[in-house]
């Protein structure tokens, strides 16, 4: 196991470094907001574009922003971790060994193309922009 900590790179750089990758470790903290007390936090571009590639992801998530986006929480296939458990949730992932973690990447992809694919998000804007009047019609 050799891990990469990626900051300040080019995307293109960062894309080739998650090619060589079977886990992506996204972020693990939460903030706190005043409608998410415990924390608002779903997982960024990096995270989604890692599952796209078929990378099993770590992440801290909160799955009240999943049922808002009428995702059930029980599809999600993200490890979730926070800093407390973290080296404990990495040690169960690299024991259940390769072809787990290959599964459950495939997985990751899987949900990413369920979800958050150009259908199902580009109708998601549309009807946000619906909403505050920034369209319209289409």
């Amino acid at each position: 196991v050799v891990p990469h900590i990626i900051t300040g790179e080019v995307h293109w750089r960062v894309m080739a470094h998650l090619a060589a990758c079977d886990i992506h470790i996204g972020s693990i903290f939460q903030i706190p907001s005043p409608k998410f007390p415990h924390g608002w936090h779903m997982w960024g571009v990096n995270t989604l574009e890692a599952m796209s590639m078929g990378k099993l992801a770590v992440n801290s998530y909160d799955p009240q922003p999943l049922e808002l986006m009428g995702i059930d929480p029980k599809d999600c296939p993200v490890i979730e971790a926070r800093p407390v458990n973290l080296k404990d949730k990495l040690e169960a992932v690299i024991d259940h060994g390769k072809p787990w973690v290959l599964e459950q990447g495939e997985r990751c992809h899987q949900f990413v193309k369920k979800y958050f694919n150009d259908s199902v998000v580009s109708q998601d804007y549309i009807k946000a922009f619906q909403e505050v009047k920034l369209c319209v019609s289409i």
